[in-house]
């Protein structure tokens, strides 16, 4: 497993992506494009933390389907987020720009993908022992006590 600094980060950056999907789409204001596009952030945030916390080999990708193959490796179990990943996958490049198929988000669809994101959200967190929302006070703590250890270790060379 790699060192929760790590993964915290990405986890704090996912929680961030996808608290502020959620508190937008909770204030009634119809931004879904925007909304959607961003707990498919958080998703693929959620699942590359699971990649660097299991120190599984991957190649740069924001294919939902494809990071969710690579946590597969690590845990089996999470193939069962599939079906959530792949209608997430539908919100990073089509909703965002106009092209010959113009889309426009429905407010149905920023809530499937509330429960879409909040279930990789909490299979990931779970997988990894982490009980809820990792704050920025979190990680700046346990940044504090990572460079204390690198100190020491410097000081004892």
């Amino acid at each position: 497993m790699a060192h929760r600094l790590v993964v915290w980060e990405w986890l704090y950056k996912a929680d961030q992506d996808f608290g502020f999907a959620k508190t937008t789409f909770e204030s009634e204001q119809p931004y879904y494009d925007q909304i959607c596009f961003m707990f498919q952030q958080a998703a693929e945030k959620y699942l590359k933390a699971f990649v660097v916390g299991r120190k599984l080999k991957f190649t740069k990708t924001h294919d939902l389907v494809e990071l969710l193959e690579i946590c597969s490796a690590g845990d089996e179990k999470l193939r069962v987020l599939r079906p959530k990943c792949d209608f997430l996958d539908g919100f990073y490049i089509e909703p965002r720009y106009p092209d010959e198929k113009f889309v426009v988000t429905t407010k149905d669809q920023a809530k499937e993908a509330l429960v879409a994101a909040e279930a990789v959200q909490v299979e990931i967190r779970k997988k990894l022992g982490v009980s809820g929302e990792v704050t920025e006070e979190m990680v700046r703590s346990e940044n504090e006590k990572v460079e204390e250890e690198m100190k020491k270790l410097d000081e004892e060379k």
